[in-house]
């Protein structure tokens, strides 16, 4: 693990994008729809365009600019958008700093094939596969 990545998983801060954190809240979140303003959040926290963003949430990128700030998604996608911060908390916890977080997230990684997690988490598949590896990196197994 690079010395930048090394230090900044010594640190804890939480992510900044809040859910519920218990499953039936985020059933029922899933259901009610997240807003538009949540993914915001979340685009603004990795440092992805709309582009990136509408890829990982398999939803056009027209559907979530024209989007209203309170305007919510349908419990497909929101269930995307949930895994997805989960992803986000947990690599805040582990790596500590959103910076550090991000460059891992962006960079190749010989556990996925030497491809990037952020490039594997347009299905749901992928997105417990990035989660698996930061719980591996967490656990000194990398």
């Amino acid at each position: 693990m690079a010395e930048p990545l090394k230090k900044a998983a010594r640190s804890r801060k939480p992510a900044k994008v809040a859910v519920p954190d218990t499953l039936l809240k985020k059933i029922g979140l899933i259901r009610e729809g997240v807003t538009k303003d949540r993914v915001l959040d979340i685009k603004e926290d990795i440092e992805i365009d709309y582009d990136q963003l509408s890829r990982i949430l398999a939803v056009s990128r027209a559907t979530i600019t024209a989007k209203k700030k309170d305007g919510k998604f349908k419990p497909d996608a929101s269930e995307r958008i949930l895994h997805l911060n989960d992803v986000i908390r947990l690599g805040h916890q582990v790596f500590g700093e959103r910076p550090a977080f991000n460059l891992w997230l962006k960079s190749p990684s010989k556990a996925l094939g030497n491809i990037s997690p952020l490039s594997v988490m347009d299905t749901i598949y992928g997105i417990e596969e990035v989660k698996k590896e930061i719980l591996r990196i967490a656990h000194g197994v990398f």
